[in-house]
Order: C-alpha cells, then structure tokens, then sequence
C-alpha cells in the first residue's frame, strides 16, 4: 500500500505529507541548516565598562556598525567594532552556543581599524565559560589574527574581551561564522 500512496503523490505518502511523519522537521530551528552560517548582529549580546572618561563611545561596541572596516588593507563588510579605552575600560561580546545546535566551531578575525593612528595596540581575550583559552595583541597595520574555537558539548558561552593598554582603539572582529558539524 505504501509503495501505491507514493507512486500516487510524487514520492510520498498524502499522510506523512499532512502532518505526519515529516511535521517535525518544519519545527526545526533556522540554524540547523547546512553550510556554514556568517553571525550578525542578532547573534552576540555585548557588554561594556564605562571609565570615568569624557568620551561617549568609551568603552563600548557597535554590532554591524559600519558597511565595512578595513584591516591592513583587506575589508570585512560585516564587523563588530569595539571600542576599549584604556585597560579600565573593556568592551567585550559573548556568543551562546546553545542557539546554533548542529556547528561545531565558532571562527572570526581580530584586528585594529585602518583608520587608527600608528602603533595603536589592543589586547584581545577570548574566554569560554569565563575560562581564558586565548590571549592576543594586535597592532595597527599588522594582518588581523584569524581564530577558530571549537564546541565543546553542552552549553558555552564563548566572550571576546578587547582592552587597549595605550588609549582607545577600534577593534574590528570580523568574518564571525559559525561552521557546520557535530561538536567535540
């Protein structure tokens, strides 16, 4: 019978189309599927430390704030741009990794905004679960530095924090994709 309710509709049976069998797989979550899955801003949530200091964006981040940035000389048309000042005064965003079941790494490029002034640097820290897994000092001018961290089981909460030991810098994370797999 079965074999006749397939010939009949194109392949599958009228009831597995009507809410049977196949119904589940419409509840399925956006960021299940395939391929891999560039991040905007919907999908970090920011955090910053304002320092006493007079400037307003002090301290802060912008999700997709400019239609590109360019870093050494190579443009990423989808950023988020920190803005630490000092080392009193962090700017940070955080991931969940519990909203993108079926990835299995996190990937993103670090880097200081051209239109910085020579020699501005930033120390970037990347933590998962609050532990730290990476540490890392970018300069104007340099490449940026291209960073994949990999799932763990369960729920993560992958943070990268930038603070800027000299002043205030523009520090782009660009290219946030999260890549397709069962995670380690």
């Amino acid at each position: 019978m079965l074999s006749r309710l397939s010939r009949a509709k194109g392949g599958l049976p009228a009831a597995l189309l009507a809410g049977g069998l196949l119904a589940p797989l419409a509840a399925l979550p956006h960021a299940q599927a395939a391929g891999a899955h560039s991040l905007g801003r919907k999908d970090f949530y920011g955090f910053t430390s304002r320092s006493n200091d007079s400037s307003p964006s002090a301290g802060t981040y912008y999700l997709d704030h400019d239609p590109a940035a360019v870093v050494a000389g190579v443009a990423y048309p989808r950023v988020i741009d920190l803005h630490p000042y000092g080392n009193s005064a962090p700017a940070g965003i955080s991931l969940n990794t519990a909203r993108f079941p079926g990835y299995r790494a996190l990937t993103f490029a670090i880097g200081i905004e051209d239109g910085n002034p020579v020699n501005t640097t930033a120390d970037v820290r990347v933590t998962v679960n609050g532990r730290t897994v990476r540490r890392t000092r970018v300069r104007q001018g340099q490449i940026s530095v291209r960073e994949t961290l990999p799932f763990g089981r369960g729920e993560q909460v992958i943070s990268i924090v930038a603070t800027a030991p000299g002043g205030f810098a523009d520090v782009i994370v660009g290219g946030a994709t999260v890549l397709p797999g069962r995670p380690r």
